[in-house]
C-alpha cells in the first residue's frame, strides 16, 4: 500500500512539474525578445496578399499594353528581321523573314510554314493569317543591286501582294537600319549616307500612299552616323540582342496609339 501512495503522489506531482517547466520557458522567450510578443495579424497579411496581386495585375496589364502592336503583326523580312525570333523576342509564326533576301526575291519565295506540311509565299500565309498590322522592313540586301527606280517600283509590288491576300492590315514600313563604319567601307553601296537618301524615298512613298513609316534608326547610330558598337552583332550588318530589345522598345513606343 504505501508503494501505491508514493506512486499516486509521482504522478499528481508530474503535471503540475510540466506546468511550470512551460512556463519558465515562456518567461525567458519574453525576456528574450525585450519584452515584446508579435502576433501575426491575419488582416495584415491578406492586405499584403491582395496589394501583390493588384501589383502583378498591374504589372501584366502593362506589359500586355506595351505588346499590344507587337502581338497583332506579322514581321515581313530579311535577316535582320529574322533576328527578332532567333533571339526569342518573337514567335516564329509572327516572323516571315528569309536571310539575304530583299523586297524583289522574297515575293513569290515559298518558305513559310504553316502546320499542314506545305511551305506558302507570302502572299498564301497571309490570306490565312490575316493579320491586323503588316510591318515590311527590306531595303538593306537591295541597296547594292537595286536603283531607286527598281527599288521602289518592287517595294509597290511586295505591298500590293500584302494588301491583296490581307486587305484588312494595316501596313506599316519600316526605316532602314544603318551599319557600321567598317561595313561602309566594304561595302560602298550600303553606305549610311544612301540608306538614309533610299529612307527618304519610303518615307515620301509610305506618305503619298497612307501607309505608316516608322524611322527609328536614329536611335541605333553613334555620333558618326553610323551603327553604334553596342548595337553590332561583330559583322557591322547584323544585331546584336541589345540592338532587338532597343527596336522593339522603339516600335512599340511609335505604335503606342496603334
Amino acid at each position: 500500500m504505501k508503494q501505491v501512495k508514493q506512486s499516486s503522489k509521482a504522478h499528481i506531482a508530474l503535471p503540475f512539474l510540466c506546468l511550470f517547466c512551460m512556463a519558465a520557458i515562456g518567461a525567458l522567450v519574453f525576456w528574450m525578445s525585450g519584452g515584446t510578443i508579435s502576433l501575426a495579424q491575419p488582416q495584415a497579411a491578406e492586405a499584403s496578399s491582395q496589394d501583390e496581386q493588384a501589383s502583378s495585375s498591374e504589372n501584366s496589364g502593362t506589359t500586355s499594353a506595351a505588346g499590344f502592336f507587337l502581338e497583332r503583326t506579322i514581321f515581313i523580312g530579311d535577316s535582320r528581321t529574322h533576328g527578332l525570333s532567333t533571339y526569342g523576342y518573337l514567335p516564329e509564326d509572327r516572323v516571315y523573314a528569309v536571310d539575304g533576301s530583299n523586297q524583289q526575291t522574297i515575293q513569290q519565295q515559298a518558305f513559310i510554314d504553316m502546320g499542314d506540311g506545305r511551305l506558302k509565299t507570302i502572299g498564301q500565309a497571309l490570306a490565312i493569317s490575316k493579320p491586323q498590322n503588316v510591318l515590311l522592313a527590306f531595303g538593306i540586301n537591295g541597296l547594292p543591286s537595286l536603283d531607286e527606280t527598281t527599288f521602289l517600283e518592287e517595294y509597290r509590288n511586295l505591298v500590293s501582294i500584302v494588301k491583296k491576300s490581307s486587305p484588312q492590315s494595316k501596313i506599316y514600313i519600316q526605316a532602314i537600319l544603318p551599319v557600321s563604319s567598317a561595313q561602309e567601307l566594304n561595302v560602298p553601296k550600303m553606305s549610311n549616307r544612301r540608306i538614309d537618301a533610299f529612307n527618304a524615298l519610303l518615307k515620301e512613298y509610305a506618305q503619298q500612299e497612307g501607309y505608316v513609316f516608322l524611322d527609328f534608326s536614329d536611335a541605333l547610330k553613334n555620333n558618326n552616323n553610323a551603327l553604334a558598337s553596342q548595337y553590332d552583332a561583330g559583322d557591322g550588318l547584323h544585331f546584336n540582342s541589345t540592338a532587338y530589345q532597343r527596336i522593339l522598345a522603339e516600335l512599340t513606343r511609335l505604335t503606342e496609339n496603334s
